[in-house]
């Protein structure tokens, strides 16, 4: 079985890789971890594994590859996300960078989505929900691989990985050779909400973007990411 732990950057995915490791701690079964950094990286984990060995693959390039291995019965997709706004203060904040380099990377990531989206039995997870819905969430991420965990087991774990604190710290960075590539200009940096049915995502909360971020760049953010933003049900 191979668990594909992806996300938009800043959004859950140590979250996720945490779970499903304290998962198979409790429930007995091997569990190797990878975790490629960049699209190139990605395709070259992903052409070594191993059907028949339990592997845990974290990353935020979705690429060609990934999507196409994802139509596998033996894989199980995970992708979180979070509000684009929120996304940009977190790569401000945790990796030093820029508003526009935060910026940019944030419409790189979302460029995956529509292709996420379509991979069988994909599980979205908003990253509004790990404190709130976190039991449930581990709950349901045990049953798809095939785990019936007790609700006390789930709250357990779902515990345990809130106070590893380790939501926010993964360190992989979208890379541009894969589907999402980077883009500066306006028109081409909106994300096309057309590419995804009403329905197909959960609806989380609105962050503290608009406490971190002045009056400019909250505009100029809304108006870019004005499509997934209304998708989603972020909020204005």
């Amino acid at each position: 079985m191979i668990i594909f732990a992806m996300g938009i950057p800043e959004s859950g995915t140590d979250w996720c890789a945490q779970v499903f490791e304290k998962i198979a701690d409790r429930e007995q079964f091997p569990l190797r971890t990878v975790s490629p950094a960049g699209a190139s990286e990605v395709d070259s984990c992903l052409q070594s594994l191993d059907a028949n060995e339990n592997v845990l693959v974290q990353f935020h390039n979705v690429t060609p590859a990934a999507c196409e291995l994802a139509k596998q019965g033996y894989v199980r997709p995970f992708f979180h996300y979070r509000d684009p706004r929120d996304v940009v203060v977190r790569l401000m904040r945790n990796r030093n960078l820029t508003f526009q380099q935060a910026q940019q990377t944030a419409i790189s990531a979302y460029q995956f989505l529509p292709h996420v989206v379509q991979m069988p039995g994909i599980m979205l997870i908003p990253h509004a929900h790990l404190e709130q819905h976190a039991e449930a969430i581990v709950f349901q991420m045990a049953s798809r691989l095939g785990r019936l965990l007790n609700l006390e087991r789930a709250e357990e774990i779902a515990q345990a990985v809130a106070n590893d604190d380790s939501l926010d710290v993964q360190s992989t960075s979208c890379s541009p050779d894969g589907f999402g590539a980077a883009v500066t200009d306006g028109a081409q940096g909106r994300i096309d909400g057309g590419h995804l049915a009403d329905g197909e995502l959960l609806r989380p909360t609105v962050g503290s973007w608009s406490e971190e971020l002045s009056i400019s760049q909250q505009i100029g953010l809304s108006e870019r990411f004005e499509p997934v933003i209304s998708l989603l049900g972020f909020g204005f």
